[in-house]
């Protein structure tokens, strides 16, 4: 069998046989042998091999590599690592760690801490620190301090009034206990003392007659019947 022989002169037509000098011109139709350099044409058939290049076309599937770019679309799945900006979605999750900044909105769980805002609902649990200001409720210890407004209610100890004797150094008269006061009680309930201008001192005795039953009244200033 004869083969023909080569010619000097190239062809536009393809060979049947195949060559051992690369062509130029690219083979229109595919190739059986995998290449090593990278195509300029497209292919419709997707890689196992991952790109060095990025690409130009979004994917709707998500990525194995982490971005360098932060995305704009919300992430369905949670995040391992801690964002430094706030979340506008609230969490479904209570916080372990407490927040720097104040809430706008009440809590529902009593605090045992003491807040730094006064209140403006009364609490049920008495303050350490004393208050400037007149208490509306009752107190059940009693104050050693005087009240400057009358109480409603009639005290358990008597009135202390002062009593006088000319024979006991309890001379009122000399000078007047009280100025222009000349009528004072003594310390025996039915005698009284009396003064005159000059200071004088004088045990006086309510009852005159036996049998009379009277009293120095100091608000009257008489003796009166009990």
């Amino acid at each position: 069998c004869d083969y023909p022989q080569p010619t000097s002169t190239p062809s536009t037509e393809p060979s049947l046989e195949p060559s051992s000098i690369p062509s130029l011109r690219p083979s229109t139709a595919p190739s059986s042998q995998p290449s090593s350099e990278p195509s300029a044409i497209p292919s419709s058939m997707p890689s196992m091999e991952p790109s060095a290049a990025p690409s130009s076309q979004p994917s709707f599937e998500p990525s194995a590599m982490p971005s360098s770019m932060p995305s704009s679309e919300p992430s369905v799945a949670p995040s391992s690592q801690p964002s430094f900006e706030p979340s506008a979605m609230p969490s479904a999750m209570p916080s372990t760690m407490p927040s720097s900044m104040p809430s706008a909105a009440p809590s529902s769980q009593p605090s045992s801490e003491p807040s730094a805002t006064p209140s403006s609902m009364p609490s049920a649990a008495p303050s350490s620190q004393p208050s400037s200001e007149p208490s509306m409720m009752p107190s059940h210890s009693p104050s050693t301090y005087p009240s400057a407004s009358p109480s409603s209610l009639p005290t358990y100890k008597p009135s202390v009034t002062p009593c006088f004797g000319c024979s006991e150094g309890g001379n009122p008269c000399d000078p007047l206990e009280t100025a222009n006061t000349y009528f004072y009680p003594h310390c025996d309930v039915q005698k009284f003392v009396q003064c005159d201008a000059f200071g004088g001192c004088f045990d006086m005795n309510c009852n005159k007659e036996p049998g009379d039953n009277l009293q120095w009244d100091e608000y009257m200033n008489a003796c009166v019947n009990i």
